[in-house]
């Protein structure tokens, strides 16, 4: 029995320093912890601090770029000191912030020959969209004029021109036996005629219905 008693003794010694290790333990690890959140946001407000910084400065050479006459880059624009390179970086940078910070970042690029691309139409879109309360009215009227600027029907428009252009010197080739009394190949002087009178016809409504819309 008495041994039991010294046993138990010993016991409550070992739980005794067994828990104070344990304290000891998580207090370090607390320490530990709490050291490296305070770390942790320290590293956060210097990267914020940082980003701020960077997006203020791409902002401002945004802006510059966009006061600057045309062109940028062909010929070399002798008051302009940001590489191409970096401004086409600062374009795609700014296009993924929000609001008017998204579209100074696609005006930039219509100022880099780029405003025509779907990508950078999407991109814009997708930004008006997930937040058009950022967007006051009259940016949003400045978007529009944007896209229109920027839409295909300048590019669709000389393509037509430039079909009816052929058109028109194809009316005159079938045309010709009217003049000359020639036949071309194996078709009838009428036949000939006729086909040219549709192709100057056809022609004619390809350069001015374009013009018109």
């Amino acid at each position: 029995m008495a041994d039991d008693k010294y046993l138990r003794k010993l016991d409550e010694i070992k739980s005794e320093e067994n828990a104070k290790e344990e304290a000891k333990r998580y207090k370090e690890d607390t320490e530990k912890k709490a050291t490296l959140l305070k770390n942790s946001k320290e590293k956060y407000k210097q990267a914020d601090k940082s980003h701020k910084e960077y997006l203020k400065e791409d902002i401002l050479k945004a802006q510059y770029l966009l006061k600057l006459g045309e062109p940028l880059y062909e010929p070399p624009n002798p008051h302009n000191t940001i590489p191409k390179n970096e401004a086409l970086v600062i374009a795609n940078y700014l296009m993924s912030k929000k609001g008017s910070v998204a579209f100074l970042g696609a005006k930039l690029y219509e100022k880099l020959g780029k405003g025509n691309q779907a990508s950078v139409k999407n991109r814009l879109l997708k930004r008006i969209e997930e937040d058009y309360a950022l967007f006051p009215p009259s940016t949003i009227r400045e978007i529009e004029s944007f896209l229109k600027r920027n839409s295909d029907s300048k590019e669709k428009s000389g393509l037509v021109k430039t079909i009816s252009s052929i058109f028109l010197l194809f009316s005159i080739f079938f045309v010709s036996p009217l003049f000359t009394g020639n036949t071309i190949g194996n078709l009838a002087k009428n036949n000939s005629i006729g086909i040219g009178v549709i192709l100057f016809v056809l022609g004619l409504m390809g350069l001015f219905i374009p013009i018109k819309k």
